[in-house]
């Protein structure tokens, strides 16, 4: 069956695992005050174990950012050795020491530069852990984010969580070393920033809330669509979290795709054909807005309208063959030659 009649056939209906979590640990799924579990709850919870797989494009200076962020998550305070962060220098051109830190650190560096895909399945391979947490290393991490995702995917349930995210600039405040290593219980972007939260229409003027008017996203199955989004459009890649085991079978990133954009949607398509539930994640990350990678605007366009392409080929194309096809590129990248080293960096006091 071709992946777009997969996606008919799928609901987004995750009532029941939104039950399970709460009779659990007393937490919502989605929980737009981001309130913490007691933590008694924490202590049963917080027995899965986090890789944060992070591909880094000519970024080391956010990246820093990142990392700050990362060493102060409250998820460590309960679970000190349950968190590791894997960088995949995507674009070969990281040449210094990275610094250690409360977390154990795998650097995988790359003999040329690689396209976003495979920068997340690189680093996805080198992977010690259960659960994977995708993000870019433009980003910033509120201090509750890992614990976040960690508790509600404590069930072994097909749910990609997908966080939001605040653009900020550069010249932000929080966008600012010492900011961030000083005032890091201060670290809370703004989800209702993010257009998944709430748009507004060019043509008309209109307001539109995609959380309100769908449930949350539950209305979205079936192939549904809220104006020109549907499901698949709501997986956004630069906070991400996933079982390894429903990443790999899926066949992780497509490498169809080159350049900017379209990616994340695929996988979010992909899983969802798998079974996979899709839900938002309210405990938010900062974007810091750069330069284009593609180096301008107009190219990026072009590689978008590209990818949006190829992304309207492949719902047409079937499923077991694209799985088993991902599945073997990822079986092919573990003796690839485009990787340099693979540098293992332990926790400070390891």
């Amino acid at each position: 069956m071709i992946v777009s009649e997969r996606l008919k056939s799928r609901s987004n209906d995750y009532s029941k695992v939104e039950q399970w979590l709460f009779d659990a640990f007393r937490v919502q799924l989605v929980d737009s005050t981001v309130e913490r579990p007691t933590p008694a709850s924490l202590e049963r919870a917080l027995m899965l174990s986090v890789s944060v797989v992070v591909p880094a494009f000519r970024s080391e200076s956010t990246l820093e950012l990142l990392l700050d962020s990362l060493e102060f998550q409250t998820y460590l305070d309960y679970a000190p050795d349950k968190m590791e962060v894997v960088i995949v220098d995507a674009s070969a051109s990281m040449d210094r020491v990275l610094p250690r830190r409360r977390y154990p650190m795998i650097l995988v560096r790359m003999m040329n530069p690689v396209e976003r895909s495979d920068a997340r399945n690189f680093g996805v391979l080198f992977a010690r852990n259960d659960l994977l947490l995708l993000m870019d290393s433009d980003t910033i991490a509120a201090l509750t984010l890992v614990e976040s995702h960690a508790v509600r995917q404590k069930y072994d349930v097909r749910v990609l969580l997908t966080s939001f995210r605040e653009h900020i600039e550069a010249s932000h405040p929080a966008a600012e070393r010492n900011f961030v290593r000083t005032y890091a219980s201060g670290l809370r972007p703004d989800y209702t920033k993010d257009w998944r939260y709430k748009s507004v229409n060019k043509m008309d003027g209109k307001q539109y809330r995609s959380l309100v008017d769908t449930g949350n996203w539950k209305t979205l199955g079936f192939a549904g669509r809220y104006y020109q989004k549907s499901l698949p459009d709501m997986v956004v890649g630069a906070c991400l979290s996933v079982r390894r085991a429903h990443y790999e079978e899926v066949g992780g990133f497509s490498p169809e795709f080159r350049g900017w954009g379209r990616e994340d949607a695929f996988f979010g398509a992909m899983s969802i054909a798998a079974g996979s539930f899709v839900a938002p994640c309210l405990d938010a990350i900062y974007h810091i807005r750069h330069a284009p990678h593609s180096g301008s605007l107009t190219r990026q366009t072009e590689e978008w309208t590209r990818n949006a392409a190829k992304f309207n080929t492949l719902l047409d194309s079937h499923y077991e063959r694209l799985a088993a096809a991902g599945r073997s590129h990822l079986a092919d990248l573990r003796l690839s030659a485009e990787i340099a080293e693979v540098v293992t960096i332990p926790p400070l006091g390891g």
